[in-house]
């Protein structure tokens, strides 16, 4: 009976993914700082077991940027990660965008703030 247990479907509220998306003033073209600072959010996330990664995209001339964290509780990811945003100075009065629902939902509640 446990094998048929195991194909239950998830219920919902495990399925819907919060996001974190942050928009940050970069201005430079050499990545290296960027890494390094999602290299330190994903080990650290990987460690809490509350969320991901999910990348960045940084325009061309290195102007600008945003980074994409998922996970079930976009609160409590963004606090957690908080303290390590801070210590990237590119991070500073970054644009915070928490979602608290699907996406393609129109009455999902939204959070923006910028990063101090």
């Amino acid at each position: 009976m446990a094998l048929f247990n195991f194909f239950k479907k998830k219920p919902i509220q495990d399925i819907i993914e919060q996001a974190v998306i942050i928009n940050f003033k970069y201005g430079k073209t050499d990545l290296s700082d960027l890494f390094s600072l999602e290299n330190r959010l994903e080990d650290f996330l990987k460690d809490k077991n509350i969320g991901d990664l999910d990348g960045h995209e940084i325009a061309v001339d290195g102007s600008d940027g945003f980074l994409y964290l998922y996970g079930n509780n976009a609160q409590l990811l963004f606090d957690t990660i908080v303290p390590i945003l801070k210590e990237a100075p590119f991070m500073e009065k970054a644009k915070i965008h928490l979602r608290f629902g699907d996406v393609n939902d129109i009455d999902t509640k939204t959070i923006n703030f910028i990063l101090e």
